[in-house]
């Protein structure tokens, strides 16, 4: 009876995803009842379908996080709905296999920016300046700062692979090349940076063909440690 009672336990704690409602601002406003997920996840967008779980339908809260996660991998912005509900699963440690924080190694944030946003972000200290103008054509600089998302942004997207990232610090057009080719490098493990590992949903339709970006998503602001860029030629 006891084992039975065990077992009971764990399959409501992996399982069950209650429905509640928690304060989550100062004010004390309530936030999202966020709902609850089924015994498995997205059981018919699996790349590798199971014919007994597809058996079983997407919850209310499946499909807000399947739709949030499809219009991100596409270039939408993600909302504060979704990346709420992901950090409490995280939390929760609820189906871990799928919804996990990533906190080991170096991640890296590929961009390409205008000069204007270098002088914004980091002209004001004289030392990065100094560095700045000394530096050879691709300079790479440790140096640790606090890099805040863009007004309206929740969330900002990084790679666990250096290739990635210089691929996407790249100018976007052959006919714009006036800004500057920057890779910002962040340390996952840091106290205050908290990265999602979007890899285990490339396990799933939405998600797939996209595997080859290495993404894992930036919440809030990051402190980085190292900053690397290119002039333009």
């Amino acid at each position: 009876m006891k084992l039975i009672l065990e077992n009971w336990k764990k399959y409501l704690k992996e399982y069950e995803y209650e429905d509640e409602e928690y304060e989550d601002d100062e004010d004390g406003e309530k936030g999202l009842a966020f709902g609850k997920l089924g015994k498995h996840v997205w059981p018919k967008d699996a790349i590798d379908p199971d014919p007994e779980k597809e058996k079983e339908l997407n919850t209310k809260l499946e499909k807000m996080l399947r739709d949030a996660l499809s219009d991100h991998f596409v270039g939408m912005e993600l909302e504060k709905d979704p990346i709420d509900a992901i950090k409490d699963l995280i939390d929760r440690n609820l189906y871990p296999e799928v919804f996990r924080r990533y906190t080991q190694g170096e991640v890296y944030r590929g961009i390409y920016v205008s000069r204007a946003w270098m002088r914004e972000t980091f002209g004001d200290d004289p030392e990065f300046e100094k560095l700045y103008k000394e530096s050879d054509p691709m300079a790479e600089i440790e140096y640790s700062t606090k890099i805040s998302l863009s007004k309206g942004r929740l969330a900002s997207s990084w790679t666990t692979s250096m290739d990635r990232a210089m691929e996407f610090s790249k100018s976007p057009s052959h006919f714009h090349r006036s800004g500057i080719s920057l890779i910002l490098v962040a340390d996952a493990a840091h106290k205050e940076n908290y990265f999602i590992d979007l890899e285990p949903f490339y396990d799933y339709k939405f998600g797939n063909a996209f595997a080859f970006e290495e993404e894992v998503l930036g919440v809030g602001d990051t402190i980085i440690k190292k900053a690397m860029w290119k002039e333009p030629a």
